[in-house]
């Protein structure tokens, strides 16, 4: 066979791998929830239509992207604003000298074997293979990762490529009129890998703080890996 067929048999092969992850993970959800009301929820959401997205009246898609690219900008640019505001009155505590937090440390096979085993078997429409699938085939791709998580540590590099997500304008409380852009709140659906990195990342910088300056950090963005921070924290310039 030449190259082109072998990258057609090849691609047809890993279609028939993803469809029977896909089915052998859907039977175990099934089996694991058989006798339980959890299974009917779950029978739903495969059979069920999903209610519609709300969106304000628009002529054209692409004209309401750019409506709620610019207003979500403009709300960002106005929430930094009015904080800067706010802390040109804040008298800062005390100085400290937390140390210099200069480099990463490399992360172990173990180590991110376990991190990517702990996290939520979510995927996005921009991970090559579903969560569930990388997951079962962690042995085999984790050196891999591993040597993509450690080349971004020790370059102090994070690809564009995964700084890319799916945005999707939702509204707050579904009762809300959907011509109110305000009512709308802009959620991001990050790919596997780059949510991975970013939890890495965390995971050494709240342990610095932590030994360092005894500063108990804020939960950001639905990730709580422990306590909660003081009222507000101190300034740390490093």
């Amino acid at each position: 066979m030449n190259d082109k067929e072998l990258l057609a048999t090849a691609l047809s092969d890993l279609r028939q791998l993803i469809l029977a992850a896909k089915v052998t993970f859907l039977n175990n959800k099934i089996a694991d929830n058989t006798g339980k009301k959890s299974l009917f929820k779950m029978v739903d959401s495969f059979l069920l239509k999903k209610p519609s997205l709300r969106l304000p009246a628009h002529n054209s898609l692409e004209e309401l992207v750019e409506t709620f690219n610019h207003f979500f900008i403009k709300k960002i640019v106005d929430i930094t604003r009015n904080l800067d505001a706010l802390g040109s009155n804040w008298i800062p505590e005390e100085r400290r000298n937390p140390g210099v937090f200069s480099f990463f440390s490399p992360v172990t096979l173990p180590e991110l074997s376990s991190l990517i085993l702990a996290c939520p078997t979510k995927s996005s429409p921009r991970d090559p293979i579903p969560t569930s699938l990388l997951k079962e085939l962690l042995p085999v791709l984790a050196p891999s990762l591993l040597r993509l998580v450690n080349l971004s540590l020790s370059t102090g590099v994070f690809p564009d490529e995964m700084k890319l997500a799916l945005v999707t304008p939702l509204l707050k409380k579904s009762s809300l009129d959907p011509e109110v852009l305000g009512n709308f709140r802009p959620v991001s659906n990050l790919s596997f890998l780059s949510k991975l990195l970013e939890r890495v990342v965390a995971r050494q910088l709240i342990a610095y703080l932590e030994q360092r300056t005894n500063v108990v950090y804020l939960s950001l963005f639905n990730q709580r890996i422990g306590r909660i921070i003081r009222q507000r924290l101190p300034c740390l310039r490093c």
